[in-house]
């Protein structure tokens, strides 16, 4: 059984075919002022994540297309019960604090593995489910960063 999560993608024009743009999912869609759209579904965690993939960088009008995957993440965790980041400084571990994720329910191997580049997201989730941080049927976030200010994540039920 797939869990499903609320996904928001905005600022559609109304003349676009936003159906063939965004594919499958009951979509709802609600007024975003002066010709733009918002629209609304519950998709699958795979099917968000595609979606998500699918229009980065995408621009319409000049303005940017924001997909939210559960919306509002970035001011408290909801159901998710622990945030896996990845980890490859201090600083950037840093930087992650300013979403505002407790640090209690953040695991935290730098200190013991380091920098482990490719492999801190796989290498922590697994010293979380070794020491009991998560459980079957609990919610949690895998997040990854990149380059720049790249930022990206997902959320699972393990």
């Amino acid at each position: 059984m797939s869990v499903e999560h609320r996904v928001r993608v905005e600022p559609l024009p109304i003349w676009l075919d936003w159906k063939r743009l965004l594919g499958p999912g009951n979509w709802r869609c609600t007024p975003a002022g002066d010709g733009w759209i918002a629209a609304e579904a519950m998709l699958s965690a795979l099917d968000a994540a595609d979606l998500s993939a699918r229009l980065r960088g995408v621009g319409i009008a000049g303005r940017a297309l924001e997909v939210g995957v559960q919306p509002g993440l970035s001011r408290g965790l909801g159901a998710i019960k622990l945030v896996v980041p990845h980890q490859p400084s201090k600083v950037g571990l840093r930087a992650m604090q300013a979403f505002g994720w407790p640090a209690a329910q953040t695991m935290m191997t730098l200190d013991r593995l380091g920098n482990c580049v490719a492999a801190s997201l796989p290498s922590t989730l697994y010293e979380a489910v070794r020491g009991g941080r998560i459980q079957r049927g609990e919610e949690l976030l895998l997040v990854g960063t990149g380059a720049g200010l790249s930022l990206g994540g997902v959320i699972l039920t393990f």
